[in-house]
């Protein structure tokens, strides 16, 4: 997700608790977590802002937004989440335009999801390989989706081992490319603010993205690597009145 396509839910745990953990012990991991620390961070709002009810946004939409293209024959990585996976917290990985790792959204599986089936996916390269350790794990931009859902997207059945599978469809997404203004209209810093998307949860918006316009984001290096720009929409001029008001 980015974790983008997906509905995102908050932790129910402390964020700065969780923080702590992942910097400390490396004891809360997601299938593909680093295993040395990697200065990861969780956003602390309590209130993200929703990012398309805000005039300013709005505005900026009418005017500036454009269209990113992820093209059918596209393919992913996933596998089936097994046990293990659905006791473990799943961390969505992003990084900003400096190439820094951030934790964006932190999903806690419920038994319903055990019930249902699960499936785990990945962009098929590393938003990340740290250096200076062949130790080092690289980290992966992972989401998920329900097993019944899977078929209307991608090709194939996973199994228990990651593997590619073909999307089916072509994804189009507009929106407002993020600027240092938008971060700061967003009430962010640091080239990053915290938002819900139209469904409810937080993403992050990072200076560089999509701020898509159903308020969801697609972080930097996802929207370079795996989407093709197709410039500026056009809107429609309003034609005026005929024969007067």
């Amino acid at each position: 997700m980015t974790a983008s396509c997906v509905r995102p839910t908050r932790c129910a745990v402390s964020k700065t608790v969780y923080t702590t953990a992942l910097r400390t012990t490396g004891s809360a991991k997601s299938s593909t977590s680093p295993t040395t620390d990697t200065t990861l961070t969780l956003q602390t709002t309590e209130h993200p802002v929703v990012a398309i009810d805000l005039p300013a946004i709005q505005h900026l939409l009418k005017i500036g937004l454009v269209q990113y293209t992820r093209l059918p024959h596209f393919r992913v990585q996933a596998r089936r989440a097994n046990q293990t996976d659905l006791q473990n917290p799943l961390i969505t990985y992003v990084t900003d335009h400096h190439g820094k790792v951030l934790v964006e959204t932190v999903k806690l599986f419920n038994p319903q999801d055990a019930i249902t089936g699960i499936i785990l996916l990945r962009y098929p390269d590393p938003i990340n390989v740290p250096s200076g350790n062949p130790q080092s794990e690289p980290i992966y931009n992972e989401w998920y989706v329900p097993s019944q859902g899977w078929s209307k997207s991608y090709h194939g059945t996973p199994g228990t081992e990651w593997a590619s599978y073909e999307s089916k469809k072509r994804v189009e997404r507009k929106g407002l490319l993020i600027t240092p203004e938008v971060i700061k209209i967003l009430g962010g810093r640091n080239g990053k603010s915290e938002v819900q998307p139209g469904w409810g949860g937080s993403m992050l918006a990072l200076e560089g993205g999509l701020l898509v316009s159903d308020g969801s984001c697609i972080a930097p290096r996802i929207l370079e690597r795996y989407y093709i720009s197709e410039g500026l929409v056009e809107t429609p001029v309003p034609r005026p009145n005929e024969g007067g008001a």
